[in-house]
């Protein structure tokens, strides 16, 4: 498979994304909240483009197509999102030449489909999942390691600002949030220990981890006040 000599790792850069093609693709994937005016999709979705393109360059000469991020076929380009349906099927993005005059992007985003969509039928090879580790230690949280939260962005945020109680907003409230804050980071570091020690060796553990801590911390923000979304964020 041929790639372009230069492809550009921002997706918007690499291709014109029409908006209601955002909206197709939540209406597509199975249901997530993905912010005002779907923030947290894009983000994601270029994230995950990036990444696709640097696998895919790295790795164009070295294996079969079908393990790429990217593939290339008649003019045509899929990237895995990574996204399922709700009857989990995989989300492709599909991507076109841009026809119009002048156009900035070599290429247009046609739209999202599912693995079964006639749209994909005439592609040989469907692009895998990106990979965002390559050793799948690295997704296992380690107990030995410090956390070093990112406070001033995590408290400091406006939108994070909005889902704390009204009784620990104001500049007055700021040490008793940041404390409140620092203790559920530990209390859930606490708790990921706990379950590493117990489920060492079994082949669950990586996916028990991550599901115990997010269940702990939601019901630790709960007690304390949180939504959770913001101690999430600072533990994992």
């Amino acid at each position: 498979m041929e790639i372009p000599s230069i492809l550009c790792s921002n997706v918007y850069d690499f291709a014109f994304c029409p908006e209601p093609c955002y909206d197709r693709l939540v209406d597509l994937a199975d249901p997530e909240d993905w912010g005002h005016g779907n923030r947290i999709l894009k983000n994601y979705l270029s994230f995950s483009f990036s990444r696709a393109v640097f696998l895919t360059e790295r790795d164009v000469d070295q294996t079969a197509p079908s393990n790429l991020p990217l593939v290339f076929d008649d003019d045509r380009c899929l990237f895995n999102t990574g996204l399922y349906t709700r009857r989990y099927e995989t989300i492709y993005g599909l991507f076109e030449p841009n026809t119009k005059p002048d156009a900035r992007q070599r290429w247009f985003l046609k739209g999202f489909f599912k693995e079964s969509d006639p749209m994909l039928v005439s592609f040989e090879y469907l692009p895998c999942r990106v990979r965002f580790a390559e050793d799948p230690s690295e997704l296992v949280f380690d107990y030995r390691l410090p956390i070093r939260s990112n406070i001033d962005h995590i408290l400091g945020d406006e939108e994070n600002l909005t889902r704390i109680p009204a009784s620990l907003m104001g500049e007055g409230n700021s040490l008793l949030l940041r404390r409140a804050f620092e203790g559920a980071v530990v209390e859930a570091a606490r708790r990921a220990a706990v379950t590493i020690t117990v489920d060492e060796g079994s082949d669950e553990s990586a996916e028990n981890t991550r599901d115990d801590v997010t269940a702990y911390v939601s019901q630790l923000s709960s007690s304390t006040g949180f939504e959770g979304t913001m101690v999430d964020m600072a533990c994992l």
